[in-house]
């Protein structure tokens, strides 16, 4: 039998660097060979190749997750109709049996949503405590005008399919943000393409797959509404968007570059804000005709949208016999 070409020893630091995604000192020499040149003369890498590694792994993680976070906020304010806050409490690159330990997948029911990013090696999972998916359905329903009932106290029901296909129109959008923010000069095309209650979801992972995660704590004021857990391949990493390149470009739009930077204030776009609503029965909603009046109640909070897109939280009154809207918060100025 002949000897191996790597030694114990040898085999046993390799199998460290790799688990802690450090390179050997001398793996530089051969960092041109991920390199393409593009018919231009232009570098290119290869997908999945030039892997992101150490601080600069760690400072992409913080930026777009950061910027996942503050998206995510503009989601739920936008259903809640109140400011809403996101924190990242956990965020790391480790083996998926990590994450079913601190969310405890196994011992508890979630809201579970699986997707696909195109041209992205592997799968991605969201999952939502029950607690959060309640308010949201509640709120996609049409009952976001008391967020908050009792005081805060709130009885847990099981997530019903329901529920899932209520949610999951919500994720979607938030999943396009995700994936806007991950790489802006090439977004990740992410889609759903499964959802559960039963963990069938979590089961196509291989405990040892090495994958992103992150915690989010969505929270009301000063109490936490409900935690989202999200999974993505490790490969992801690799299509990261560059946090330098993207504070230059931000700094340059800033300093108002551009041939129609100037114009840009005087644009006009659209503001919505609803003012009133109400539930009815679906007997009663059968019994409208034309000619009938509808009583609408008023809000004590609402949501203003700039071409669709929610940007306003504010109270809503009249000024000089007008309707108005007193402005208490902008979403999304961070």
């Amino acid at each position: 039998m002949s000897d191996g070409i790597l030694s114990t020893n040898e085999l046993e630091a390799l199998r460290d660097a790799v688990d802690s995604d450090v390179l050997p000192e001398d793996a530089e020499d051969g960092a041109a060979s991920n390199v393409l040149d593009d018919g231009e003369g232009l570098p290119r890498h290869r997908f999945g190749e030039g892997r992101v590694v150490g601080a600069r792994l760690e400072e992409r993680l913080s930026y777009v997750f950061d910027r996942s976070a503050r998206a995510l906020e503009t989601r739920l304010s936008d259903v809640l109709e109140v400011t809403a806050t996101a924190a990242v409490t956990f965020l790391k690159v480790t083996r998926f049996s990590e994450f079913k330990e601190a969310f405890e997948v196994d011992s508890r029911e979630l809201a579970m949503l699986g997707f696909q990013a195109a041209g992205l090696p592997g799968a991605g999972l969201i999952a939502i405590e029950p607690e959060l998916v309640d308010r949201l359905v509640e709120a996609l329903m049409g009952g976001a005008q008391n967020p908050d009932p009792g005081g805060g106290k709130r009885g847990r029901r099981a997530v019903t399919e329901l529920d899932m296909r209520v949610l999951q129109r919500l994720i979607a959008s938030f999943l396009d943000d995700l994936g806007n923010v991950w790489n802006p000069a090439e977004p990740l095309n992410i889609s759903i393409t499964s959802a559960d209650t039963t963990g069938v979801v979590a089961r196509s992972y291989t405990e040892s797959a090495p994958v992103v995660v992150a915690l989010l704590e969505a929270s009301l004021g000063k109490r936490m509404i409900g935690m989202l857990g999200l999974v993505l391949p490790r490969g992801a990493v690799d299509v990261m968007a560059d946090p330098s390149s993207a504070e230059l470009r931000r700094n340059r739009e800033g300093m108002g570059y551009g041939p129609m930077a100037d114009l840009v204030p005087e644009f006009e776009v659209s503001v919505e804000v609803q003012l009133g609503g109400k539930r009815i029965s679906v007997r009663d909603l059968l019994a409208l005709s034309a000619g009938d009046i509808l009583f609408l109640e008023g809000k004590r909070r609402a949501v203003g949208h700039v071409q669709g897109v929610a940007k306003l939280v504010g109270v809503p009154g009249s000024r000089n016999g007008n309707k108005a809207l007193r402005i208490a918060e902008v979403l999304g100025r961070n």
